[in-house]
């Protein structure tokens, strides 16, 4: 009887996985085929999630017990702080990685350009004079899939550094 429910919910909880890779799959073609994009990019925006995925289903201890959590102090704070400083960090590198789209590595290197503003619904303006009007969504999932694959990370770094709680 504990091994057929065993069965059962490790069957359930693969489907979702497997569905959301093939998703992952379709829009890498989708991106190729519909947009500008090299393949690269296209791989880069949805290679963080894919490879989260892939991680989750490697690592599935299906005979152990589900341990109770060790809660950390300040995990929540600490939690918010990496969220908000991570995303800073995911939107300047995916700057720098839209003007390379735009202009070139080299270029961007040389220039050193950057843009000095990006108001929202409206072109926005890179250092050397050029405004930008199109492309926008393209930087949203450039920074989307960057801090999505920086966050984890950074903040199980940090989590692990924090105290233990009290009282437990």
């Amino acid at each position: 009887m504990l091994k057929n429910q065993v069965q059962k919910s490790i069957g359930a909880g693969i489907l979702p996985h497997i569905l959301f890779l093939s998703c992952n799959a379709g829009l890498v073609v989708w991106m190729k085929l519909d947009t500008r994009l090299p393949l690269w990019a296209a791989i880069l925006i949805v290679s963080p999630q894919t490879a989260l995925v892939v991680y989750s289903l490697w690592t599935m201890n299906k005979e152990a017990d589900e341990a109770e959590p060790k809660h950390r102090r300040f995990e929540i704070v600490s939690g918010v702080i990496c969220a908000l400083l991570t995303l800073l960090a995911a939107i300047q590198a995916s700057s720098h990685l839209f003007l390379a789209y735009l202009y070139g590595f080299a270029r961007v290197q040389n220039e050193h350009l950057k843009f000095t503003a990006m108001p929202k619904g409206r072109d926005w303006i890179v250092s050397n004079g050029d405004r930008v009007s199109e492309g926008h969504f393209l930087h949203y999932l450039m920074g989307m899939g960057i801090w999505m694959a920086l966050f984890p990370v950074i903040y199980g770094i940090v989590y692990r550094c924090l105290p233990e709680g009290q009282g437990e």
